[in-house]
C-alpha cells in the first residue's frame, strides 16, 4: 500500500477508466474535503456509484475506503496542507485544468521530497571534495537522459571552468580516452538499458578515474563502478514518463552540488594558511 495517494494517483492514473480518473480529478481537487465524506457523500459528489469508488480505491492498491481514507489524511499532513485552503481567485477548483495542474505539481513535488530525504550530507560533502580535487571534470549521459545532461553541466560551468560536456559520440569517445585518474567522471543514465555506457564507465573506473553517477535507480550497475551514486526520487513506472522527473531531480542535484562546491572553495579561501 502506497501512503501516498497523490503518489498512487500518479502511478495509476494512465490506466484508470474515464470515471475513475474523473474521481482521481475531484480527490486533487478537494483533497481535504474528502476528509469528512462518507463513501457515499464522495460517490455523490462525483456523480458514480458506491461499487466504482471502491473499485478505484482497490485500483490506487488500498483494500477499501477505510484505508484510502487514512492514507489521504497522512498524505495531506506530510505535504502540510491540512490547514491550507484553495485559493477561489484560481481555476475552478473542480475544472480538468486545474486537476491536471494540481496533479503535475504534485508530482514535482512528490520527486524532489523523495530526492531530498534520500540525500546524506556526509556523502554530499565527500562528493564535493573530491570534485574540487580534480583536474577536470567530464559529464555524459546515455540517450535518454540527453536532455539532462546539458543542464546539469550548466550548473557545474558556473562554478568549474573546467568542466566538459561531450554532446556526439566520437567527441565522447576522445574525451574518454584521454581521461586520468585525477580527473572526474559524471554520469547520468535514467534506464540500465545502456550497456554502451556502462561499459565505457567501467573502462574508466579501471583507470581510477573518480565517478559520480546518477540513477533513478538504487540497483543500478553503475552502482558496482561509481566512487558515489546519488538516486533520483522516482514517481511514474511508465519510461516515457520518467523524463520530466529525472529532470528536475537532477537539476536539483547538481545545483546542490554546485552549492556546495562554490561554498567550500570560499571557505577554503578564508582559511589562514598553516604555517609551515
Amino acid at each position: 500500500m502506497c501512503e501516498d495517494v497523490f503518489a498512487a494517483i500518479n502511478c495509476t492514473y494512465s490506466a484508470l477508466t474515464h470515471a475513475e480518473r474523473g474521481i482521481a480529478d475531484y480527490v486533487l481537487s478537494h483533497s481535504q474535503e474528502i476528509l469528512t465524506m462518507s463513501v457515499v457523500d464522495l460517490a455523490q459528489s462525483c456523480g458514480i456509484s458506491n461499487s466504482t469508488l471502491f473499485r478505484f480505491c482497490r485500483h490506487l492498491g488500498y483494500k477499501g475506503y477505510r484505508e484510502f481514507h487514512t492514507a489521504l489524511a497522512i498524505t495531506l499532513h506530510s505535504h502540510d496542507m491540512l490547514h491550507q485552503q484553495h485559493d477561489s481567485a484560481g481555476p475552478s477548483p473542480f475544472s480538468p485544468l486545474a486537476g491536471t495542474l494540481k496533479r503535475i505539481y504534485l508530482s514535482m513535488v512528490y520527486v524532489l521530497r523523495q530526492t531530498y530525504t534520500a540525500l546524506d550530507p556526509t556523502v554530499m560533502q565527500q562528493i564535493v571534495q573530491s570534485l574540487i580535487t580534480a583536474r577536470r571534470i567530464v559529464v555524459i549521459g546515455a540517450e535518454e537522459s540527453l536532455s539532462t545532461v546539458p543542464q546539469a553541466c550548466m550548473e557545474f560551468l558556473r562554478f568549474v571552468p573546467c568542466t566538459f560536456c561531450p554532446q556526439d559520440l566520437r567527441a565522447r569517445q576522445l574525451i574518454m580516452d584521454s581521461l586520468t585518474a585525477d580527473e572526474a567522471l559524471i554520469v547520468f543514465c535514467n534506464t540500465d538499458a545502456d550497456t554502451l555506457l556502462l561499459d565505457v564507465v567501467k573502462k574508466a573506473h579501471q583507470k581510477g578515474v573518480y565517478i559520480l553517477a546518477f540513477s533513478c535507480s538504487s540497483h543500478s550497475p553503475f552502482r558496482a563502478v561509481a566512487s558515489h551514486m546519488l538516486v533520483y526520487g522516482y514517481y511514474s513506472p511508465d519510461n516515457a514518463a520518467q523524463g520530466p522527473y529525472c529532470l528536475i531531480s537532477s537539476i536539483f542535484l547538481a545545483a546542490a552540488l554546485c552549492s556546495l562546491y562554490a561554498q567550500l572553495v570560499h571557505e577554503a579561501s578564508l582559511a589562514p594558511e598553516e604555517e609551515s
